[in-house]
């Protein structure tokens, strides 16, 4: 890949011409001698990644369109070759990152980026955001429902059954609405307290309250907490039933390994055994997300996966893990 300019908050890249590639029915799509795609910069960090057949066609399918490469300043919306989906733009973070993706495993990054976003809050009148600018990694929840309802339900119905109240963990909740969707799908009361005790986590204090704001009421729980070492006296030893990532795990990786794998220790420790880490992770390999979790039970490991109902895991716009905390 190559990029060709920053254009406020999207990165124009030039990819290398394919004769053709797999499109729906088994057909084959020619493309045009240039291509460009707009990417989001969380993407465009990670160039290694990025020239990888995979995630060649994982961005494509979300952010590509045709066209040459000098006179693509303003594309048309079109569908895509790939997938033959439709360009789908998304927020997109400023080009002015992209040269350090260490970043991403800095804490102090983090307490600034979002410190900014309680900022803009404080002087909004955004009744539900509270104004608190939200941003989602790969994908909405619609698109994750149907995977919650399949993989992370049962977990919670579980602890249900054995006469307790559920308890989930959303972490790095940052500014998402995950913990509020989640909340929404899984626990939400006709009356009386919610049928699943929900923690929003992140090690960000600044997060940790752009989380509450979007919380907007929802009987939550907004904690600061270290995914790497989690205080034992406030996430005690097999506690929990689920954990639900997106993003957060990419995230870890930019530190270096051993965070992503001190991360693991903890959620094994905090989860009950039987309790499921539910993972959408799309910067990471493969490899790299099942070595971090070995000794694990894998019940998905990153390929794709459709459901009964016909849902895909592609949708997610990442790789879908679960992994089962085993006995012992």
């Amino acid at each position: 890949w190559q990029t060709l300019r920053i254009v406020g908050r999207m990165t124009i890249m030039e990819f290398p011409c394919e004769p053709s590639l797999p499109a729906g029915g088994g057909r084959s799509q020619p493309w045009c001698s240039q291509q460009v795609a707009v990417v989001p910069a969380q993407f465009a960090f990670f160039a290694p990644a990025l020239t990888s057949r995979s995630w060649f066609a994982q961005v494509a399918t979300t952010f590509c369109l045709a066209g040459c490469a000098h006179t693509a300043a303003r594309p048309a919306r079109r569908r895509c070759p790939v997938g033959s989906r439709k360009l789908q733009l998304v927020r997109l973070w400023s080009g002015s990152d992209r040269a350090e993706p260490e970043r991403f495993g800095s804490r102090d990054y983090w307490e600034n980026y979002y410190s900014k976003e309680v900022d803009n809050a404080e002087s909004s009148t955004d009744a539900e955001g509270g104004g608190v600018t939200e941003f989602e990694w790969f994908c909405g929840y619609d698109m994750m429902q149907p995977f919650v309802q399949e993989f992370v339900e049962p977990a919670l119905a579980e602890a249900r059954t054995a006469g307790r109240l559920p308890r989930l963990l959303v972490a790095g909740c940052g500014n998402s609405r995950l913990g509020c969707e989640l909340y929404d799908d899984l626990a939400a009361p006709v009356i009386g307290p919610p049928k699943v005790d929900i923690w929003n986590v992140d090690y960000a204090a600044a997060a940790v309250e752009a989380s509450a704001v979007l919380g907007n009421g929802r009987q939550m729980r907004h904690v600061v907490g270290d995914l790497t070492a989690l205080e034992p006296d406030v996430f005690e030893a097999g506690s929990f039933d689920a954990v639900v990532d997106k993003g957060t795990l990419d995230a870890l990786f930019c530190a270096g390994v051993r965070v992503p794998l001190a991360a693991a220790a903890e959620l094994r420790r905090v989860l009950r055994v039987g309790g499921r880490v539910f993972v959408v992770a799309g910067v990471a390999t493969a490899d790299e997300v099942l070595a971090v979790f070995r000794g694990w039970d894998v019940v998905l490991d990153g390929s794709p996966y459709i459901n009964d109902d016909g849902d895909a895991t592609i949708n997610l716009h990442a790789q879908l893990y679960i992994f089962s905390n085993p006995a012992g």
